[in-house]
């Protein structure tokens, strides 16, 4: 059982976030990361909020954990660059060597894999 951001996931309590993005991403309403990666605090606030604060979490939870946490340890020079207020697409671009939007397939697919709830 993990606990991440409030929520248990494999054999816990049941995430209204991880709900909510496996929903968009089957009904492709999905935001791109490259979007999400863009955000300014307005679109958190705005009336998508749910949508981006779900999907940011679900991204940092793919680049820490995901595919054997391979993308943890540039997630965590990430980091460095965001506490500096240095974010968005260039940013990831910079550490990833790619646009956020190259991990789509992965992010998907690590999302729709967690387990919700028993």
């Amino acid at each position: 059982e993990k606990f991440v951001a409030g929520a248990y996931l494999e054999g816990g309590q049941s995430s209204r976030a991880l709900t909510r993005v496996k929903q968009a991403i089957k009904d492709g309403t999905a935001l791109s990361l490259d979007t999400l990666a863009d955000g300014r605090a307005s679109d958190f606030l705005g009336p998508q909020y749910d949508l981006y604060y779900s999907q940011a979490w679900l991204l940092v939870h793919f680049l820490q954990h995901g595919e054997n946490a391979a993308h943890r340890a540039k997630w965590l020079r990430l980091v460095g660059y965001l506490r500096a207020h240095e974010g968005g697409v260039a940013t990831f671009r910079r550490v990833f060597g790619h646009l956020p939007s190259k991990f789509k397939e992965e992010w998907e697919r690590h999302v729709l894999e967690l387990k919700e709830g028993n």
